[in-house]
């Protein structure tokens, strides 16, 4: 499929310039405001939305990209959600930052895909080995969230 990125700074929408192609899906920075997001997604004929989740292995916080990944998913949207750190955590540190992830009420419903690290042969998204990546994080998504039937994707690399 096509995808569109969409970015907001100051809280609104600014859909790509009209086109004859389809989008179905976007990936949104967390900036923009839902309510005001989901008529031009809709619009534009958007029907899966990929968002970032930025967070630390040892703060288990309700992040705000969760919250806006349920009201997606309440707006009939599919929702492939970002978990990103680029700190190498150990299998112990990942595994339980996923098991307060998907326990969070209603996340795992909202999310369709737990995308794990984006781009891991990237500095400034991964700061470890592919072998830490797959040992560490991958797996531990894996042992976590597959036994609940959840989808999980891994990385994709970034080409130059």
């Amino acid at each position: 499929s096509n995808t569109v990125r969409i970015t907001t700074e100051d809280g609104t929408v600014n859909p790509p310039p009209p086109s004859s192609e389809y989008f179905d899906g976007v990936t949104l920075s967390g900036n923009e405001d839902v309510e005001q997001a989901i008529p031009h997604l809709r619009r534009l004929g958007i029907t899966g939305i990929r968002m970032w989740s930025d967070f630390e292995w040892d703060r288990h916080n309700f992040k705000d990209a969760w919250a806006k990944a349920i009201q997606y998913h309440d707006a009939g949207f599919h929702v492939t959600l970002l978990l990103q750190d680029d700190k190498v955590p150990t299998y112990e540190q990942a595994k339980n930052y996923f098991e307060f992830a998907v326990s969070r009420p209603r996340l795992a419903e909202a999310v369709d895909r737990w995308e794990i690290i984006n781009e891991p042969n990237l500095w400034q998204y991964w700061r470890g080995t592919a072998r830490q990546y797959v040992q560490n994080v991958l797996r531990a998504a894996s042992d976590v969230f597959r036994p609940r039937g959840e989808l999980v994707v891994g990385a994709a690399t970034a080409w130059d």
